[in-house]
């Protein structure tokens, strides 16, 4: 989960994913699992600190092996 997620996550929450993996993005299921993360917005608090947002965007095999199924 480490080498997965902390380049983008706050320490913080990482270590709260490693202690509860339930509430971690990630697979529970074989299908659909996260793809990507969408950035709905982002906001400088400071010249130090932002506010992201985002959706995580899933996928399925089908979409993966003929795309979008919309």
């Amino acid at each position: 989960m480490q080498a997965q997620y902390s380049d983008f996550v706050d320490p913080t929450l990482l270590e709260e994913w490693i202690r509860s993996p339930a509430n971690a993005p990630g697979r529970e299921v074989s299908s659909p699992w996260p793809d990507r993360i969408d950035i709905v917005s982002l906001d400088e608090i400071s010249p130090d600190v932002h506010s992201i947002s985002g959706e995580v965007v899933e996928i399925t095999s089908y979409e993966l092996a003929h795309g979008s199924c919309t």
